[in-house]
């Protein structure tokens, strides 16, 4: 390339970038100028300036989470009933078959003797009770008047067609 081309060419370039300069001033030219706006946007955030505030805020929730770190903790128990427990093997089966599988078959038993009992106990109870009705009939009879045994023969036919 010769010096002449190299002036050519620097001139072409020298010349699009007028062009592109009046370009960019056309254009702004059309853009409102927004930097008044800027400059107000600005001098409010300025006012409102909360950075110092909030720091000041994390400050004092950061050391109120280091004081409640610092506290005691409660100890949470937790108790579980387990029908096959994971750990302690023998001393389930210990407790289990050791403790309360007699119990509960003593518990069963003695249910089912009161049960027995309570049934054989019951015709007694009965007879007792009959005993003793008979036994009012008959002092009843011995002691009344004729009106008495009246109305105790009447009671007596009266029932002795009656079932139980």
């Amino acid at each position: 390339m010769t010096a002449n081309e190299v002036e050519n060419c620097l001139d072409d370039h020298s010349a699009s970038l007028g062009k592109q300069a009046a370009r960019i001033t056309v254009l702004e030219n059309r853009l409102p100028d927004l930097s008044l706006e800027l400059s107000a946007i600005r001098e409010e955030l300025v006012i409102f300036n909360t950075d110092e505030k909030l720091d000041l805020v994390i400050h004092c929730l950061n050391g109120l989470n280091d004081e409640l770190a610092r506290r005691p903790q409660a100890i949470n128990r937790s108790y579980r009933i387990l029908l096959f427990p994971e750990s302690g093997l023998r001393d389930y089966y210990k407790i289990v078959f050791g403790r309360l599988l007699p119990w509960g078959i003593l518990l069963i038993a003695l249910t089912y003797l009161f049960l027995l009992g309570q049934k054989a106990l019951a015709p007694r109870s009965e007879e007792a009770r009959e005993g003793r009705y008979t036994r009012s009939w008959i002092y009843l009879d011995r002691h009344a008047g004729k009106k008495m045994h009246k109305a105790m023969q009447e009671a007596l036919e009266r029932t002795a067609d009656a079932p139980n």
